[in-house]
């Protein structure tokens, strides 16, 4: 028995000498391994969803030079984009070329994270830091998409740092530095840089008043002076996005204070465990989140440096991407706030403690969870990354066999520029966007020789005159409606769809509609 009790001791010393090895390692060379695993995951089957509507005007603009309607975006990513594609593909418009843009993107933001903000993390802190960070799904999602995202994730991370250093040690080599950071950031994308700007100066401005220092208050002033005359020749492009953005007015649920609160929530899920959701994920989100925000709290308490300059720059992001965008599409426009998000997270769950290991390693796995349901295209909150335009635009094509195709397209309520892109040149194209539109597209069904028309549109009309009822009324007199849906609801989206007071609770939130008449039946 003694012998029996000596050899488990041996086995248990050997086990955890191993142990003791083998985390030190992990921990000195976290940022490989976190890459390895990013690699692995944001280059694996890089056409797996469809092509969406913010994605095909991405090849519109980088490939066709197409900017129909785009006042807010500027265009030093699609013209990377442009010669990236046509150094790689050819000039065409290669998904996975593009896509793979967004991947290479984004492991440099994870080289560009681990260097200017997590020098700070003890090596326990830092390794927890980049297992989060390889694994968020989020990151997943928005870092492998043909957008901007992943570009503005990297540079955001780079003039934030850059206005850190210029805010604790103002200098003429600090001011440039900062000011063309912030400068290309905006040439990318104007909401970030806004927001990192306005962060910035918000933090300097409070030191300077607090500490009393006039002459932090110039260079204050002087960081966004710089990042004006550098940007001087595209401020009239600016004005002109503002003023649009200004203008905008989107379809609420709740109401605007209530659809803020969704917006909120839903990004926190997103940056979480995701958009891609299980049931059993779902069922114990209340107590994740519980959980979460206790060391989200605790993480604000601890006050890190870099606080100071992004929680600021968080409230504009937010605002801004509310008034330009509804809830489901808030989390994107803020990816760049990820790593902070995981920062306060792992440094208010104090990872050295057996709690906060747990925490760390209880997020990692629902993260993972997310991969496999994003890689299965199963339970995605919001719809529209996930819907089948090929399948769509092939249905049609295959039925459109006696001649060039009448297609309408729903582009109040949805996005169909995808579907538009696969079908023949010679199809007609009719979108519904507006009273005048949706009069000329319900005008069809009286037309001579019109004997087959298809529809495409959301099964949620948010136009606020349902333009897509006045379509399919104008039809419904002497054509034969046949209905395929797409892109099926879930339980949970059934029932959020009651809390929400939608009038019906649709299926599928695609439909496809082959309209035809007595002669073509």
């Amino acid at each position: 028995m003694a012998e029996l009790d000596a050899v488990q001791s041996d086995l248990t010393g050997a086990a955890a000498g191993r142990q003791a090895r083998i985390v030190p390692w992990v921990e000195q060379h976290a940022l490989v391994i976190c890459l390895s695993v990013q690699t692995l995951l944001l280059f694996a089957d890089l056409g797996r969803l469809p092509v969406w509507g913010d994605e095909q005007s991405s090849f519109d603009r980088a490939v066709l030079g197409l900017v129909p309607h785009d006042t807010v975006h500027p265009g030093l990513y699609f013209s990377v984009l442009g010669g990236w594609l046509s150094a790689v593909c050819g000039g065409g418009s290669c998904v996975a070329g593009a896509r793979t843009l967004s991947a290479l993107f984004t492991l440099a933001a994870t080289v560009a994270v681990d260097r200017c903000w997590l020098r700070a993390l003890d090596r326990r802190e830092r390794a927890w830091f980049l297992i989060l960070w390889a694994l968020s799904p989020a990151l997943l999602l928005y870092g492998r998409m043909a957008r901007s995202y992943s570009l503005q994730l990297l540079l955001a991370v780079v003039s934030l740092y850059a206005g850190s250093r210029y805010a604790r040690q103002p200098t003429l080599v600090a001011l440039l530095a900062y000011a063309a950071a912030s400068t290309v950031l905006l040439h990318t994308h104007y909401l970030p840089a806004i927001a990192v700007v306005a962060g910035v100066g918000v933090a300097m401005g409070y030191d300077a008043v607090v500490r009393r220092r006039r002459d932090t208050l110039w260079w204050a002033a002087a960081a966004p002076l710089a990042v004006a005359v550098a940007f001087a020749p595209w401020l009239p492009a600016l004005t002109r996005a503002g003023e649009h953005v200004a203008q905008q007015t989107h379809y609420r649920v709740f109401g605007n204070v209530g659809d803020a609160v969704v917006a909120l929530t839903f990004t926190a899920v997103s940056f979480s465990v995701g958009e891609a959701l299980w049931p059993w994920t779902v069922a114990a989100l209340p107590v994740i989140a519980l959980l979460l925000a206790a060391a989200l709290l605790r993480g604000v308490r601890e006050r890190p440096a870099w606080l100071a300059a992004v929680a600021p720059a968080a409230a504009v992001a937010f605002l801004g991407a509310r008034q330009w965008v509804s809830y489901a599409f808030v989390a994107a426009r803020l990816l760049f706030l990820l790593p902070f998000y995981l920062l306060l997270i792992v440094r208010g769950a104090r990872v050295p403690t057996r709690l906060g290991t747990a925490l760390c390693a209880a997020l990692a796995l629902f993260s993972l969870a997310g991969i496999a349901a994003y890689f299965e295209q199963t339970g995605f909150l919001n719809k529209a990354y996930v819907l089948p335009t090929g399948t769509i635009a092939d249905a049609i094509q295959a039925g459109s066999m006696r001649g060039p195709a009448t297609v309408i397209l729903d582009a109040h309520s949805s996005d169909f520029s995808a579907v538009a892109a696969r079908l023949p040149r010679e199809a007609r194209i009719l979108y519904v966007a507006d009273p005048v539109s949706a009069a000329r597209a319900a005008a069809v069904a009286d037309e001579p020789g019109i004997h087959r028309v298809w529809f495409v549109h959301s099964t949620h009309d948010v136009s606020p005159e349902r333009y897509n009822a006045l379509v399919t009324a104008a039809f419904a007199r002497r054509f034969a409606m046949h209905r395929t849906g797409f892109a099926p609801y879930s339980a949970l989206d059934r029932w959020l769809m009651g809390v929400a007071g939608w009038p019906h609770r649709p299926r599928y939130a695609i439909e496809l509609v082959d309209m035809r008449d007595d002669l073509d039946r």
